[in-house]
């Protein structure tokens, strides 16, 4: 442990939107909507008695193996492959995107309802698509720089955690990391905890698409495929400390569990592999929990149904606050801590301080192909 690099979870909040603009950008063509089809040569007129069905809403704007968008309030993750690749003469005109963010944001979301913190939020409208940030509330930058010793160690060993469950050495390895820079890396010598692997999402919730990245722990090898078109291979990797008591339960199912569950459930992955330490961090059982078991292993404690309503509305919400189309104009969404209210303040000028679009990705992303 003498030579970790502790994880810069506000650098990686500012690197990770990057990758993920930068993802977007050399995938922009993914994102196109393909023409119509010319109409047939002859066409009935309908008459009177003619009935038509409307069609089904959350209408997915790009063609996918993995099946179309659903009118469910459940997420649909489906993955950016095998999409549409038109893009017409003057170049890309929209993301046909209402959400770009990251995973944990929508997590953290989610978990609102039943969460007494604070969080800030920015806002930015692009060519009709939103995009949101979460940064760091006054309160939470004071807890980052008053966090002891104690509790940094204690993240770390969640890292070194997923370092030895995925090393890729060792004949009863349960994943394969992913990462390319620590696969075979040793698990006794430290390691740079900001690394990560991510994916890029599209989803839809009810009547809002989002895409969105996700970083993502590993993958089970004996059904991992790649390239891979959804997550159902994956796992994601937590320690918890071990469970002697009924309270130690308790909070396991009910906070532990309603963020492991979210956070798994908004990419579709279907299982959670816990390393129970004891104090000195040594892990002394591993545990595998359906995700899908999870709620009703926790019922009275959290609602799904709760959860996800909260984060449409919240969504819908958004939409009828951020309606200036501008990427240098910032919108700041903030809940204070114990608040069950969210208040929305357009920053105007003071935008500049704060705006978190790139000038290389507003200026580049919707502009015309060079001519071959």
């Amino acid at each position: 442990m003498d030579k970790v690099k502790r994880k810069d979870y506000q650098r990686c909040v500012r690197e990770n939107l990057d990758n993920l603009l930068m993802w977007i950008l050399l995938n922009r063509y993914k994102f196109a909507v393909s023409p119509p089809p010319p109409p047939p040569p002859t066409a009935p007129m309908p008459s009177q008695h003619s009935s038509s069905q409307a069609p089904q809403q959350g209408g997915q704007p790009h063609s996918s193996s993995h099946g179309d968008a659903t009118k469910s309030a459940r997420p649909n993750p489906i993955g950016l492959v095998g999409c549409s690749s038109f893009i017409n003469d003057e170049g890309l005109g929209s993301l046909s995107t209402d959400f770009v963010t990251y995973r944990g944001l929508l997590r953290d979301l989610m978990c609102s309802p039943y969460q007494k913190e604070g969080w800030i939020i920015l806002a930015t409208k692009f060519r009709r698509t939103i995009y949101l940030c979460g940064i760091d509330s006054v309160e939470k930058q004071l807890e980052k720089e008053n966090e002891t010793e104690n509790q940094k160690r204690l993240c770390s060993w969640g890292f070194k955690f997923e370092q030895f469950m995925t090393d890729g050495e060792r004949p009863d390895q349960f994943c394969l990391h992913l990462d390319v820079s620590l696969r075979g890396a040793d698990p006794n010598e430290g390691h740079d905890e900001n690394k990560e692997y991510c994916c890029v999402l599209r989803s839809r919730l009810a009547s809002h698409s989002l895409v969105y990245g996700a970083e993502v722990d590993g993958a089970d090898p004996t059904r991992y495929n790649p390239p891979h078109g959804h997550l159902t291979p994956f796992v994601e990797l937590k320690t918890n400390k071990e469970i002697t008591t009924k309270r130690a339960r308790q909070i396991l199912h009910k906070f532990k569990f309603q963020k492991w569950w979210s956070q798994s459930f908004l990419v579709g992955i279907p299982r959670v592999v816990c390393g129970f330490r004891d104090d000195f961090g040594v892990v002394r059982s591993v545990q595998t929990f359906a995700v899908s078991a999870m709620p009703n292993q926790c019922q009275g404690y959290w609602s799904t149904d709760v959860m996800i309503n909260f984060l449409d509305q919240f969504l819908s919400w958004v939409k009828s606050q951020v309606v200036e189309d501008d990427p240098n104009l910032v919108y700041q969404l903030t809940r204070q801590p114990g608040s069950p209210n969210v208040h929305c303040q357009c920053l105007g000028e003071n935008s500049s301080a704060v705006a978190f679009l790139p000038h290389w990705y507003i200026n580049e992303v919707f502009a015309t192909a060079p001519a071959e």
